[in-house]
């Protein structure tokens, strides 16, 4: 009966990745499980999720703001960062392998959201202490007469910037000389900043969110070509649950070049076109070496 539950698990658990790659909002558990049944083609709703937290209700947070059913949020659990909770989905979809294997006899109870739901806490700034003139005026009277005379780093940036060519004329360079070393400094200045370093920089920055789509759609669309041992995903595909997936807008270029990217980077993820029609041809993955690859050549 829950033989698919890990790969739903781990659907769920993707497309939750890739949420909060992109949004710091709780999201809602309609939504989610619409967008997990995308990624696989198989239907999952709040029972799915309720069978899957009956194994160990701890592996996800439901949040609830007082609302009804349907307001129930999903979270990642307590104590795990954003970072932590994206490199652990292929230990976590282990754990939750080995938790189905051992009650395949015999699953567990049922739960229910409404009973897991814990209240999200709304912050609530503290009330600030009314402060009478007296005080204030006394305050602003006993200021540090010296915390005004403090260096304010902005203040001496250009200083910092040219200090190459003080230095240079410290060491006797010609007026021509020095001109045309601010000049040579101004021009590698832009260039750190030039359109195409901040475009690169952009897709460095896509490569996590993408590897992980093509991760779960290889990992979840049947057996791998029995030679060649690779799954071929259509790149429209992957481009749609991209953008389904991000709370931003992104451009189908940008995600091909980030594919591009990770096919230069990983020798598992290839490229082809046949007839107009491209697809990307994914070998077995290792997403915690990938991964770990992926953040040195971005860093």
């Amino acid at each position: 009966m829950d033989k698919d539950l890990p790969q739903l698990f781990s659907a769920i658990d993707t497309v939750l990745s890739l949420h909060y790659a992109s949004s710091i909002s709780t999201p809602k558990v309609y939504d989610l499980c619409a967008k997990a049944t995308r990624l696989v083609h198989k239907r999952i709703d709040s029972s799915t999720l309720e069978r899957i937290l009956a194994y160990d209700a701890s592996l996800y947070r439901i949040i609830s703001n007082g609302g009804s059913d349907y307001d129930f949020g999903v979270a990642i659990p307590k104590d795990t960062s954003i970072a932590r909770f994206g490199s652990s989905l292929p230990s976590r979809r282990r754990h939750f392998e080995t938790l189905v294997e051992k009650g395949k006899n015999k699953s567990p109870g049922p739960v229910s959201l409404s009973s897991l739901a814990e209240v999200e806490n709304q912050s609530v700034s503290p009330r600030k202490a009314s402060v009478s003139p007296t005080k204030a005026s006394r305050s602003k009277i006993e200021k540090s007469p010296t915390k005004d005379m403090k260096n304010n780093r902005s203040r001496f940036l250009f200083k910092e910037k040219m200090s190459d060519v003080e230095s240079a004329k410290a060491n006797g360079l010609s007026l021509l000389e020095r001109i045309r070393l601010k000049e040579k400094l101004q021009k590698e200045a832009s260039d750190c900043n030039s359109p195409q370093e901040r475009y690169a920089s952009l897709i460095h920055s896509k490569m996590p969110l993408v590897y992980d789509v093509l991760y779960e759609l290889s990992s979840t669309s049947g057996p791998k070509d029995s030679i060649r041992n690779f799954t071929s995903i259509p790149l429209a595909k992957v481009v749609s649950i991209v953008c389904d997936s991000v709370h931003f807008a992104v451009a189908e270029s940008e995600i091909r070049d980030t594919i591009k990217a990770l096919e230069h980077k990983l020798p598992n993820i290839q490229t082809l076109e046949r007839d107009g029609v491209w697809a990307v041809k994914v070998f077995d993955l290792d997403r915690e070496n990938d991964l770990r690859l992926l953040k040195q050549h971005v860093s």
